[in-house]
């Protein structure tokens, strides 16, 4: 049986095939996750990306938009295409101007990928006991440096 829910109830539905959709700053759902082939990190995230994309215009009282829709789409998929069943919950975190951020903190260690308003600029930053340690453009698509990186947050 399939259930088409919202971000509410996306934890209420364990064994059964779930669908979590995710549009930023509109009622209309774009895309549909069937969120049961998806760890329980993976899911708060995507309800925590759900709560974000729905931030009014000036959320920060400093005349911020809210996420854009690609920010949204963007960094829905970096959470979608990690396969590690349990990980660390990022924080999902909105950027001044409409970007997206997802930063994880392990310990000593901490990876932050903050992710433009296109959707297609996408940096990060690994530091440790707050020191920078790496910075620079990542793609997307690119799951083996992504891996590489999730490795040395938890090593």
């Amino acid at each position: 049986m399939s259930i088409v829910q919202t971000a509410a109830t996306i934890d209420h539905m364990v064994g059964k095939e779930q669908r979590f959709q995710i549009s930023a700053n509109t009622s209309q759902w774009s895309a549909v996750v069937v969120t049961n082939r998806l760890g329980w990190w993976q899911r708060r995230a995507l309800q925590s990306l759900y709560e974000i994309s729905s931030l009014p215009e000036n959320w920060d009282s400093y005349g911020s938009r809210p996420p854009t829709e690609n920010a949204v789409e963007c960094a829905k998929r970096l959470i979608i295409q990690i396969d590690r069943d349990n990980f660390l919950q990022p924080r999902i975190i909105p950027i001044s101007g409409g970007g997206v951020q997802l930063a994880w903190h392990s310990g000593v260690r901490e990876l932050e990928i903050e992710i433009s308003t296109s959707g297609f600029i996408v940096e990060y930053l690994k530091s440790k006991r707050g020191e920078p340690l790496d910075d620079g453009l990542l793609e997307i698509e690119d799951r083996s440096r992504i891996d590489t990186f999730l490795s040395w947050l938890i090593a």
